[in-house]
C-alpha cells in the first residue's frame, strides 16, 4: 500500500560564509536524528553510528581531511529546520522530505538526495483491509507534522476517507 515517495536529503544553510565559519570553528556541526538505527544512533560507548553519521563524517573529511572533526547534534523533526536557519548546525543529514516548502520557503538548499524511501501503512491482519480506502473510520498512528501525515491527509481528503 504505497502512498508516496519520500526523500532523506542533505540540507545546507545558504549563508555565504558557512564553509569559512566551519573552518574557523574547526568542527562541522551536523544535525542528525535523535536515534534511528541504521541512520544515526548512539552506541553504549557514546559513539555515533549510521548512514547519516557517515555522510557527516564524509563532509568533515572534505573540509578538514579528518572524519573526527564533526559534532553530531541530535534533532527532533520539529527542531531540524529551526536549527539550520539559526545556524546551530551547518548541515542536516537526517530524515527530511525534499519538497518546495522545505527548500525555498525555508531558505535552505537541498544538496542531494542520499536515500529514497516510500511510505506504507501496516495494519493488524484483517480480511477487510486490502487498500488505503479500507481504512475509512479507523485510527492511524503517525508522527505529527511530517510529510507522511500530509500525504495521508491529502489522500484521505481526495477519496473522502475519515
Amino acid at each position: 500500500m504505497k502512498l508516496a515517495l519520500l526523500f532523506i536529503s542533505l540540507l545546507f544553510n545558504i549563508h555565504a560564509d558557512t564553509i569559512s565559519n566551519i573552518k574557523q570553528r574547526g568542527v562541522l556541526n551536523c544535525g542528525v536524528s535523535t536515534g534511528l538505527p541504521g541512520f544515526s544512533s548512539l552506541s553504549d560507548k557514546g559513539e555515533w553510528h549510521g548512514f547519516d553519521v557517515d555522510i557527516c563524517r564524509a563532509i568533515a573529511v572534505s573540509i578538514f581531511d579528518d572524519s573526527r572533526k564533526v559534532k553530531f547534534v541530535p534533532l527532533t523533526n520539529q527542531m531540524k529546520f529551526n536549527a539550520l536557519q539559526n545556524q546551530k548546525i551547518d548541515v542536516l543529514s537526517r530524515v527530511t522530505s525534499f519538497n518546495y516548502s522545505n527548500d525555498q520557503k525555508n531558505g535552505l538548499i537541498f544538496a542531494g538526495v542520499t536515500y529514497f524511501d516510500s511510505q506504507g501503512v501496516m495494519v493488524y491482519k484483517q480480511p477487510n483491509v486490502k487498500t488505503l480506502k479500507d481504512l475509512n473510520g479507523l485510527t492511524v498512528c503517525l508522527i505529527s507534522g511530517t510529510t507522511s501525515e500530509r500525504n495521508l491527509v491529502r489522500y484521505s481528503n481526495k477519496y473522502n476517507i475519515s
